[in-house]
Protein backbone atom coordinates (compact mmCIF):
# COMPACT_ATOMS: atom_id res chain seq x y z
CA UNK A 1 0.00 0.00 0.00
CA UNK A 2 1.43 3.37 -1.06
CA UNK A 3 -0.18 5.85 1.33
CA UNK A 4 1.27 8.80 -0.63
CA UNK A 5 -1.05 8.01 -3.57
CA UNK A 6 -4.23 7.39 -1.58
CA UNK A 7 -7.23 9.70 -1.81
CA UNK A 8 -8.76 10.60 1.56
CA UNK A 9 -12.15 9.40 0.33
CA UNK A 10 -10.73 6.07 -0.78
CA UNK A 11 -11.58 2.94 1.23
CA UNK A 12 -7.89 2.04 1.13
CA UNK A 13 -7.06 5.33 2.81
CA UNK A 14 -9.62 4.61 5.52
CA UNK A 15 -8.05 1.21 6.02
CA UNK A 16 -4.57 2.75 6.19
CA UNK A 17 -5.77 5.26 8.80
CA UNK A 18 -7.35 2.47 10.85
CA UNK A 19 -4.23 0.30 10.81
CA UNK A 20 -2.01 3.24 11.70
CA UNK A 21 -4.33 4.18 14.59
CA UNK A 22 -4.24 0.62 15.96
CA UNK A 23 -0.44 0.58 15.66
CA UNK A 24 -0.04 3.88 17.50
CA UNK A 25 -2.43 2.79 20.24
CA UNK A 26 -0.56 -0.49 20.74
CA UNK A 27 2.79 1.31 20.93
CA UNK A 28 1.51 3.97 23.32
CA UNK A 29 -0.05 1.32 25.57
CA UNK A 30 3.31 -0.47 25.87
CA UNK A 31 5.25 1.43 28.57
CA UNK A 32 8.46 -0.54 28.04
CA UNK A 33 8.88 1.35 24.73
CA UNK A 34 10.60 4.70 25.25
CA UNK A 35 10.65 7.63 22.87
CA UNK A 36 13.78 7.97 20.77
CA UNK A 37 14.28 11.51 22.10
CA UNK A 38 15.44 9.87 25.37
CA UNK A 39 18.06 7.70 23.68
CA UNK A 40 21.01 10.12 23.80
CA UNK A 41 20.81 10.37 27.59
CA UNK A 42 20.45 6.61 28.15
CA UNK A 43 23.07 4.01 29.16
CA UNK A 44 22.43 2.34 25.80
CA UNK A 45 23.75 5.40 23.96
CA UNK A 46 26.85 5.65 26.12
CA UNK A 47 27.55 1.96 25.62
CA UNK A 48 28.03 2.53 21.85
CA UNK A 49 31.32 4.32 22.46
CA UNK A 50 32.37 4.18 18.79
CA UNK A 51 29.64 6.70 17.92
CA UNK A 52 30.72 9.23 20.58
CA UNK A 53 32.92 12.22 19.74
CA UNK A 54 32.22 14.46 22.73
CA UNK A 55 34.87 14.13 25.49
CA UNK A 56 32.37 14.45 28.35
CA UNK A 57 30.17 11.76 26.83
CA UNK A 58 33.25 9.58 26.30
CA UNK A 59 34.02 9.76 30.02
CA UNK A 60 30.40 8.86 30.82
CA UNK A 61 30.71 5.95 28.43
CA UNK A 62 33.74 4.61 30.30
CA UNK A 63 31.81 4.82 33.56
CA UNK A 64 28.70 3.11 32.20
CA UNK A 65 30.67 0.27 30.63
CA UNK A 66 32.73 -0.17 33.79
CA UNK A 67 29.60 -0.44 35.92
CA UNK A 68 27.89 -2.79 33.50
CA UNK A 69 30.02 -5.81 34.43
CA UNK A 70 28.86 -8.99 32.69
CA UNK A 71 25.23 -7.93 32.56
CA UNK A 72 23.27 -7.76 29.34
CA UNK A 73 20.38 -5.40 28.74
CA UNK A 74 17.84 -4.55 26.08
CA UNK A 75 16.56 -1.06 25.34
CA UNK A 76 13.49 -0.47 23.18
CA UNK A 77 12.64 2.90 21.62
CA UNK A 78 10.15 4.21 19.10
CA UNK A 79 10.52 6.79 16.36
CA UNK A 80 7.23 8.07 14.96
CA UNK A 81 6.43 10.01 11.84
CA UNK A 82 3.21 10.58 9.92
CA UNK A 83 3.51 7.32 7.98
CA UNK A 84 5.07 4.71 10.27
CA UNK A 85 6.39 3.85 13.71
CA UNK A 86 9.94 2.47 13.79
CA UNK A 87 10.84 0.16 16.66
CA UNK A 88 14.50 0.61 17.67
CA UNK A 89 16.04 -2.17 19.75
CA UNK A 90 19.55 -2.23 21.21
CA UNK A 91 20.93 -5.38 22.83
CA UNK A 92 24.09 -4.56 24.81
CA UNK A 93 26.59 -7.01 26.29
CA UNK A 94 30.17 -6.59 27.45
CA UNK A 95 31.59 -7.76 24.12
CA UNK A 96 29.17 -6.23 21.61
CA UNK A 97 25.96 -4.35 20.92
CA UNK A 98 23.38 -5.22 18.28
CA UNK A 99 20.92 -2.70 16.86
CA UNK A 100 17.67 -3.38 15.04
CA UNK A 101 15.27 -1.02 13.31
CA UNK A 102 11.86 -2.52 12.61
CA UNK A 103 9.24 -0.54 10.63
CA UNK A 104 5.99 -1.59 12.25
CA UNK A 105 3.29 -0.49 9.80
CA UNK A 106 3.93 -3.44 7.49
CA UNK A 107 3.69 -5.80 10.50
CA UNK A 108 0.45 -4.18 11.66
CA UNK A 109 -0.99 -4.35 8.13
CA UNK A 110 -0.12 -8.05 7.86
CA UNK A 111 -1.88 -8.72 11.18
CA UNK A 112 -4.89 -6.61 10.15
CA UNK A 113 -5.35 -8.36 6.78
CA UNK A 114 -4.91 -11.78 8.42
CA UNK A 115 -7.51 -10.97 11.09
CA UNK A 116 -9.87 -9.63 8.41
CA UNK A 117 -9.60 -12.83 6.37
CA UNK A 118 -9.96 -15.08 9.41
CA UNK A 119 -12.92 -13.20 10.91
CA UNK A 120 -14.92 -13.60 7.69
CA UNK A 121 -14.60 -17.37 7.57
CA UNK A 122 -18.05 -18.91 8.16
CA UNK A 123 -16.97 -21.13 11.06
CA UNK A 124 -15.52 -18.17 12.98
CA UNK A 125 -18.96 -16.64 13.52
CA UNK A 126 -20.07 -19.76 15.38
CA UNK A 127 -16.80 -20.40 17.25
CA UNK A 128 -16.44 -16.85 18.59
CA UNK A 129 -20.13 -15.92 18.75
CA UNK A 130 -19.81 -12.91 16.45
CA UNK A 131 -23.34 -11.88 15.51
CA UNK A 132 -22.91 -8.45 13.92
CA UNK A 133 -20.56 -6.54 11.67
CA UNK A 134 -19.69 -4.26 14.59
CA UNK A 135 -18.62 -7.24 16.69
CA UNK A 136 -16.45 -8.48 13.83
CA UNK A 137 -14.74 -5.11 13.40
CA UNK A 138 -14.13 -4.81 17.14
CA UNK A 139 -12.67 -8.34 17.17
CA UNK A 140 -10.27 -7.38 14.35
CA UNK A 141 -9.09 -4.25 16.20
CA UNK A 142 -8.67 -6.13 19.49
CA UNK A 143 -6.69 -8.94 17.84
CA UNK A 144 -4.32 -6.59 15.99
CA UNK A 145 -3.53 -4.56 19.11
CA UNK A 146 -3.18 -7.60 21.36
CA UNK A 147 -0.74 -9.36 19.02
CA UNK A 148 1.31 -6.19 18.52
CA UNK A 149 1.63 -5.64 22.27
CA UNK A 150 2.73 -9.24 22.75
CA UNK A 151 5.24 -8.80 19.93
CA UNK A 152 6.76 -5.81 21.75
CA UNK A 153 7.01 -7.94 24.89
CA UNK A 154 8.57 -10.97 23.14
CA UNK A 155 10.99 -9.36 20.68
CA UNK A 156 13.70 -8.23 23.15
CA UNK A 157 13.89 -11.63 24.85
CA UNK A 158 13.91 -13.60 21.61
CA UNK A 159 16.60 -11.33 20.15
CA UNK A 160 18.81 -12.39 23.07
CA UNK A 161 18.16 -16.03 22.18
CA UNK A 162 18.88 -15.48 18.49
CA UNK A 163 22.15 -13.69 19.29
CA UNK A 164 23.36 -16.36 21.72
CA UNK A 165 22.31 -19.11 19.27
CA UNK A 166 24.26 -17.43 16.46
CA UNK A 167 27.43 -17.25 18.62
CA UNK A 168 26.99 -20.87 19.74
CA UNK A 169 26.47 -22.17 16.20
CA UNK A 170 29.33 -20.10 14.79
CA UNK A 171 31.74 -21.72 17.27
CA UNK A 172 30.46 -25.18 16.32
CA UNK A 173 30.62 -24.37 12.61
CA UNK A 174 34.25 -23.27 12.87
CA UNK A 175 35.25 -26.42 14.75
CA UNK A 176 33.27 -28.88 12.61
CA UNK A 177 33.93 -27.44 9.16
CA UNK A 178 37.43 -25.96 9.61
CA UNK A 179 39.40 -27.33 12.56
CA UNK A 180 38.39 -30.98 12.23
CA UNK A 181 39.16 -30.98 8.50
CA UNK A 182 42.55 -29.26 8.92
CA UNK A 183 43.68 -31.42 11.85
CA UNK A 184 42.16 -34.77 10.86
CA UNK A 185 45.48 -36.12 9.53
CA UNK A 186 47.39 -34.86 12.57
CA UNK A 187 44.89 -36.52 14.93
CA UNK A 188 45.20 -39.74 12.94
CA UNK A 189 48.99 -39.69 13.40
CA UNK A 190 48.44 -39.18 17.11
CA UNK A 191 46.30 -42.37 17.02
CA UNK A 192 43.29 -40.59 18.44
CA UNK A 193 39.96 -42.36 17.95
CA UNK A 194 38.02 -41.70 14.78
CA UNK A 195 35.26 -40.19 16.89
CA UNK A 196 37.56 -37.75 18.65
CA UNK A 197 36.26 -34.20 18.77
CA UNK A 198 37.38 -31.01 20.38
CA UNK A 199 34.73 -28.75 21.90
CA UNK A 200 35.14 -25.73 24.22
CA UNK A 201 32.52 -27.03 26.65
CA UNK A 202 32.62 -24.11 29.09
CA UNK A 203 31.50 -21.47 26.61
CA UNK A 204 29.10 -23.80 24.79
CA UNK A 205 27.43 -24.91 28.03
CA UNK A 206 27.12 -21.31 29.17
CA UNK A 207 25.54 -20.28 25.87
CA UNK A 208 23.22 -23.30 25.94
CA UNK A 209 22.10 -22.28 29.42
CA UNK A 210 21.26 -18.80 28.15
CA UNK A 211 19.44 -20.23 25.13
CA UNK A 212 17.48 -22.76 27.20
CA UNK A 213 16.32 -20.14 29.70
CA UNK A 214 14.86 -18.01 26.91
CA UNK A 215 13.42 -21.07 25.15
CA UNK A 216 11.64 -22.06 28.37
CA UNK A 217 10.21 -18.54 28.55
CA UNK A 218 9.19 -18.76 24.87
CA UNK A 219 7.36 -22.05 25.39
CA UNK A 220 5.44 -20.49 28.27
CA UNK A 221 4.77 -17.40 26.17
CA UNK A 222 3.08 -19.48 23.45
CA UNK A 223 1.26 -21.66 25.99
CA UNK A 224 3.11 -24.95 25.52
CA UNK A 225 4.52 -25.20 29.06
CA UNK A 226 2.06 -24.77 31.89
CA UNK A 227 3.85 -26.21 34.92
CA UNK A 228 6.07 -24.18 37.22
CA UNK A 229 9.18 -26.28 38.07
CA UNK A 230 10.83 -26.74 41.44
CA UNK A 231 12.32 -25.01 43.32
CA UNK A 232 10.53 -22.01 41.78
CA UNK A 233 7.09 -23.47 42.59
CA UNK A 234 7.65 -23.86 46.33
CA UNK A 235 9.49 -20.50 46.41
CA UNK A 236 6.60 -18.68 44.71
CA UNK A 237 5.00 -17.36 47.96
CA UNK A 238 8.33 -15.83 49.02
CA UNK A 239 8.88 -14.39 45.54
CA UNK A 240 5.39 -12.88 45.68
CA UNK A 241 6.14 -11.38 49.10
CA UNK A 242 9.36 -9.79 47.80
CA UNK A 243 7.63 -8.37 44.71
CA UNK A 244 4.76 -6.98 46.79
CA UNK A 245 7.29 -5.16 48.99
CA UNK A 246 9.19 -3.84 45.95
CA UNK A 247 6.04 -2.52 44.27
CA UNK A 248 4.91 -1.01 47.61
CA UNK A 249 8.16 0.98 47.72
CA UNK A 250 7.76 1.92 44.05
CA UNK A 251 4.18 3.08 44.72
CA UNK A 252 5.31 5.31 47.59
CA UNK A 253 8.07 6.84 45.47
CA UNK A 254 5.69 7.18 42.54
CA UNK A 255 3.33 9.26 44.70
CA UNK A 256 6.13 11.48 45.98
CA UNK A 257 7.62 12.05 42.53
CA UNK A 258 4.21 12.67 40.97
CA UNK A 259 3.31 15.31 43.57
CA UNK A 260 6.66 17.07 43.15
CA UNK A 261 6.47 16.95 39.34
CA UNK A 262 2.94 18.37 39.10
CA UNK A 263 3.63 21.07 41.72
CA UNK A 264 6.70 22.33 39.86
CA UNK A 265 4.66 23.74 36.97
CA UNK A 266 0.94 24.53 36.79
CA UNK A 267 0.56 23.52 33.15
CA UNK A 268 1.69 19.94 33.72
CA UNK A 269 -1.05 17.34 33.33
CA UNK A 270 -1.50 13.73 34.44
CA UNK A 271 -0.70 12.73 30.87
CA UNK A 272 2.61 14.61 31.15
CA UNK A 273 3.29 12.75 34.37
CA UNK A 274 2.70 9.35 32.75
CA UNK A 275 5.38 10.18 30.19
CA UNK A 276 7.75 11.39 32.93
CA UNK A 277 7.12 8.24 34.99
CA UNK A 278 8.36 6.09 32.10
CA UNK A 279 11.74 7.83 32.44
CA UNK A 280 11.88 6.74 36.10
CA UNK A 281 11.78 3.03 35.24
CA UNK A 282 15.58 2.94 35.08
CA UNK A 283 15.58 3.14 38.91
CA UNK A 284 13.58 -0.11 39.14
CA UNK A 285 15.55 -2.58 36.98
CA UNK A 286 14.03 -5.68 38.62
CA UNK A 287 10.44 -4.57 38.05
CA UNK A 288 8.56 -4.76 34.76
CA UNK A 289 7.70 -1.48 32.96
CA UNK A 290 4.18 -2.71 32.19
CA UNK A 291 3.66 -3.35 35.91
CA UNK A 292 5.23 -0.06 36.99
CA UNK A 293 2.85 1.75 34.66
CA UNK A 294 -0.06 0.30 36.62
CA UNK A 295 1.01 2.50 39.55
CA UNK A 296 -0.42 5.46 37.64
CA UNK A 297 -3.81 3.92 38.46
CA UNK A 298 -2.88 3.82 42.14
CA UNK A 299 -6.47 4.25 43.36
CA UNK A 300 -7.61 1.20 41.41
CA UNK A 301 -4.81 -1.34 41.75
CA UNK A 302 -2.73 -2.25 44.79
CA UNK A 303 0.95 -3.34 44.99
CA UNK A 304 0.06 -6.95 45.82
CA UNK A 305 -2.15 -7.10 42.71
CA UNK A 306 0.72 -5.78 40.61
CA UNK A 307 2.96 -8.52 42.08
CA UNK A 308 0.46 -11.11 40.80
CA UNK A 309 0.62 -9.45 37.36
CA UNK A 310 4.44 -9.55 37.44
CA UNK A 311 4.40 -13.29 38.18
CA UNK A 312 1.78 -13.72 35.48
CA UNK A 313 4.27 -12.37 32.92
CA UNK A 314 6.95 -14.71 34.28
CA UNK A 315 4.96 -17.94 34.14
CA UNK A 316 2.25 -17.48 31.52
CA UNK A 317 -0.72 -17.86 33.87
CA UNK A 318 -3.43 -15.32 34.57
CA UNK A 319 -2.96 -13.22 37.75
CA UNK A 320 -5.95 -15.01 39.34
CA UNK A 321 -4.41 -18.41 38.64
CA UNK A 322 -1.08 -17.27 40.09
CA UNK A 323 -2.99 -16.20 43.20
CA UNK A 324 -4.50 -19.71 43.52
CA UNK A 325 -1.12 -21.41 43.05
CA UNK A 326 0.44 -19.26 45.77
CA UNK A 327 -2.46 -20.06 48.11
CA UNK A 328 -1.96 -23.80 47.45
CA UNK A 329 1.79 -23.56 48.07
CA UNK A 330 1.24 -21.72 51.34
CA UNK A 331 -1.16 -24.47 52.46
CA UNK A 332 1.36 -27.17 51.51
CA UNK A 333 4.15 -25.39 53.40
CA UNK A 334 1.90 -24.95 56.43
CA UNK A 335 0.98 -28.65 56.38
CA UNK A 336 4.62 -29.68 56.13
CA UNK A 337 5.43 -27.40 59.05
CA UNK A 338 2.79 -29.09 61.22
CA UNK A 339 4.09 -32.55 60.31
CA UNK A 340 7.64 -31.49 61.12
CA UNK A 341 6.51 -30.10 64.49
CA UNK A 342 4.56 -33.19 65.45
CA UNK A 343 7.46 -35.53 64.62
CA UNK A 344 9.75 -33.87 67.14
Amino acid sequence: MNENKLDKGDTQFAEYERIFRLLCEAVNESPSIKDYSEYHQSPAYFYRYWTINNEDDWQKSLTYRGNMGNNAFIDVYKYEDSRDVILLIQHSQTKFASWLEIPLFSVARLLFLTAKIEINKPELKRIFDLNSDQEKEEAIDNAVKAVLKRLFWALPRLILQATDRAIHDSILSYIKTDLERVYSLHWKKMELSRNHEYLPHDILNWLNGQIKAVEDWRQRFIGNIREIPEPELSELPQRYKELSAAYKIAKKEHGQKKEKYLAAENRRTLRDWREQWKKEFVYYPELYPDCLMLLCDEEIIKPHDIAFQHLSFDWGYSPDHIRRIIKEQKAIAKGQGKKSGSSK
